[in-house]
C-alpha cells in the first residue's frame, strides 16, 4: 500500500512537470492516433485489435501500445504495436526510455482505453507528442482533454460478479469516436 502511494506521489509529480498545449482535433482532422489499453493475460487482445482495424479501415494511421503485467511478455514490439511488461518499467512503473523510442512520433490523438489506474501507461500518456488526449472518466480527469464516462461492469446475475465477456475496450473506443465524428 505504501509503495503505491510513492509510486502516486512520483507521478503527481511528473503530471505537473510535463507541460504542454491542449488543442481539440475533429474527427476529419485526424491523421495518427496512439491508442493505449491493458493487454488481457493471453495477449490475444480481440477487441483491441478489432478496435484498431476500424480505425485503420478509415484512414487512420495508428500505433498501439499495451502493458501486459508479466514479466515478460510472449508478443514482439513491432514499429506499430508496442508492449509493454514488467521487464521494461523501473520500480515507480515508468517505462524505461529506450522502450519509449517508438512512441516519440507526434501523434493528432491519443487514445486511453486502459479501464483501470495503470501507472506504467499514464506515463506513456504523459510523454505522448500529442495535444488533444481522450479517455475514460475517472478520480482525476486533468490527464484528458475529452473524457468519457462509463458505467462498470454489468453484473452476472447468477454468480452475482462482473461479466468478463464485456466489450470494456470495444465500447469505450466506439463512444470515443463516435462522440468525436458528432461534434465539428
Amino acid at each position: 500500500f505504501m509503495l503505491k502511494r510513492i509510486r502516486q506521489y512520483f507521478f503527481n509529480r511528473a503530471m505537473k512537470k510535463t507541460a504542454r498545449r491542449s488543442c481539440y482535433r475533429s474527427w476529419d482532422s485526424i491523421r495518427t492516433i496512439l491508442v493505449l489499453f491493458e493487454s488481457d493475460f493471453q495477449e490475444k487482445n480481440a477487441e483491441a485489435r478489432a478496435f484498431i482495424k476500424t480505425l485503420q479501415a478509415e484512414g487512420k494511421k495508428v500505433v498501439a501500445c499495451c502493458y501486459v503485467d508479466k514479466k515478460k511478455a510472449d508478443t514482439a514490439t513491432l514499429e506499430h504495436w508496442v508492449v509493454v511488461d514488467r521487464s521494461q518499467v523501473n520500480w515507480l512503473k515508468c517505462p524505461k526510455e529506450e522502450f519509449m523510442q517508438p512512441l516519440k512520433a507526434q501523434f493528432d490523438v491519443v487514445i486511453d482505453l486502459t479501464e483501470t489506474d495503470c501507472l506504467p501507461l499514464k506515463y506513456v500518456l504523459l510523454q505522448a507528442k500529442s495535444d488533444f488526449r481522450c479517455g475514460k472518466s475517472c478520480g482525476d480527469n486533468s490527464l484528458y482533454d475529452f473524457v468519457i464516462e462509463m458505467p462498470p461492469h454489468p453484473v452476472d446475475a447468477k454468480t452475482g460478479m462482473p461479466r468478463t465477456d464485456y466489450n470494456f475496450i470495444g465500447k469505450l473506443g466506439e463512444q470515443i469516436v463516435r462522440y468525436l465524428k458528432m461534434i465539428k
